[in-house]
């Protein structure tokens, strides 16, 4: 999606409290130069496409210091194989927050639709003790609570999870903006503070 939908929880996270953002445009959406229509269409763009394109920005900012993962809608599950993919990722995250927030554009449907996690998340709760937070709203239609933070939490039993009330998933990050950066800081001070 693109980096602008964030543009109000990055700017208090960066002036006011000091952290590091990088909110990246994924293939097609915001700023990215990709539409598509170039003859490396034949390419399969899905998830591992999406996970490759992250991973390469973070070893490309050297962020030798850390850091942590916000990811929200699809950009959860690309945290999670970026995480079980990438030595590099390993070693320098400290700790993956998910979001349910945005629709995926039409055709994205597809890639979310085919792939499963439960095999990447089993092993993220069972052999890494890397801390996870997922805020989910309560009114999500696209992606049931029952069906994603509640799964996870079965399989990452040490997962924080925040149902917001009356959020649905195009946009707690707005409707909810001030407890969503609250939940973000108080999760990320824990790690980075401890």
């Amino acid at each position: 999606m693109s980096s602008k939908m964030y543009e109000h929880l990055l700017i208090p996270l960066c002036e006011t409290h000091g952290f590091r953002c990088v909110a990246m445009d994924r293939r097609g959406f915001g700023n990215s130069d990709w539409t598509g229509l170039q003859a490396e269409e034949a390419l399969v763009v899905d998830y591992n496409t999406f996970t490759d394109d992250l991973v390469h920005v973070l070893k490309g900012l050297k962020t030798e210091s850390g850091f942590v993962f916000v990811g929200a809608s699809m950009g959860c599950g690309e945290a999670v194989r970026a995480f079980m993919r990438s030595e590099y990722i390993r070693e320098q995250c400290k700790l993956i927050v998910e979001a349910a927030d945005a629709m995926a554009i039409e055709r994205c449907v597809p890639i979310i639709t085919a792939t499963d996690f439960t095999d990447e998340l089993r092993v993220l709760g069972a052999e890494y003790d890397l801390p996870v937070s997922i805020i989910h709203g309560d009114s999500d239609n696209n992606m049931p609570v029952e069906a994603s933070a509640e799964r996870v939490k079965r399989l990452i039993l040490r997962a924080d999870v925040k149902i917001y009330q009356k959020s649905g998933h195009g946009g707690m990050y707005l409707t909810h903006k001030e407890e969503c950066l609250a939940d973000i800081l108080a999760f990320a001070n824990k790690i980075t503070e401890g």
